[in-house]
């Protein structure tokens, strides 16, 4: 009876040693293999914040360059503007990404994204129309400016003021310049010509019209339409970080849990092997 009894205690210790290991070994792959599908989705925002840093300068770009030249606005095509909807698309694509959706991140990055494109595209729109040299409103300005100067309608000296108020209203966007330029036209319109009060009209109603326009897209003053596409552009990168900071945090976890795991796996089936020797060793 003694002989049996010792020999069940040894298989039990035996079974125990495996089976202690073989859970927790198990446990400890769960969460490493979880881990990595964490990381999975870390480097997808870590690849979303590098597209986003991209699209946000090759954006600047087009505001920069592309705007000061009249390819833009004779075709309304850009080199920007393509490379702008491709780094979106692959934005996008991260986000369908099952490893994405495996995290459970909310939709908070994809809904600021859409809105950033959105609004950006109706910016391009409205500065396609606002013009430039002999587009869009600018065009105009410029079109009924030539024929006041040609029909020597007022003279030399306060059709040059008005240009340069004009001017100077297009590279600053500031009222002191637009307040003065009307002012000067309601002196130039008392006792005009028929003709030549029409075409001060068409004028000043242009001007006014751009300047509408100018004050609504801010882009010379970074307010309006520009200064909320800004301000989502901290936002979208801000909640990449955030994100991206959370699961750094969520993969070291797991990894150091998963390894903690493995390790009483090991150090358990240790002790329970160096008994059972013993226990062998005191029968021998």
């Amino acid at each position: 009876m003694s002989e049996r009894f010792k020999k069940g205690r040894i298989i039990f210790l035996c079974s125990l040693s495996m089976m202690v290991f073989t859970v927790l070994s198990f446990l400890s792959l769960q969460q490493l293999r979880e881990a990595n599908v964490i990381r999975e989705m870390d480097e997808n925002l870590e690849k979303m914040h590098g597209l986003s840093l991209e699209i946000f300068k090759t954006d600047a770009d087009f505001f920069g360059y592309d705007l000061n030249y009249s390819v833009f606005y004779n075709t309304g095509r850009s080199d920007y503007l393509i490379k702008h909807d491709t780094l979106l698309h692959e934005m996008r694509a991260i986000l369908k990404n099952p490893a994405t959706h495996q995290t459970e991140i909310d939709n908070q990055i994809e809904v600021l994204i859409n809105r950033y494109d959105s609004l950006f595209n109706v910016i391009v729109s409205m500065i396609k129309a606002r013009g430039y040299f002999d587009y869009g409103l600018e065009g105009s300005m410029r079109s009924v400016a030539l024929q006041i100067e040609k029909g020597h309608y007022i003279n030399a000296v306060d059709y040059l003021t008005l240009r340069r108020y004009e001017k100077n209203f297009l590279l600053r966007s500031d009222k002191i310049y637009q307040n003065k330029f009307d002012s000067l036209m309601k002196r130039l319109e008392v006792g005009a010509s028929k003709p030549a009060s029409d075409l001060l009209m068409r004028y000043s109603d242009s001007f006014h019209e751009f300047a509408k326009l100018s004050d609504e897209i801010g882009l010379e003053t970074q307010t309006n339409l520009k200064g909320k596409l800004d301000k989502i552009t901290h936002q979208l990168i801000s909640e990449i970080n955030l994100r991206d900071t959370r699961q750094d945090e969520i993969i070291f976890n797991t990894y150091r849990k998963g390894l903690t795991l493995l390790v009483i796996g090991i150090i358990g089936s240790t002790i329970l092997s160096f008994i059972l020797i013993m226990i062998i060793a005191r029968r021998l």
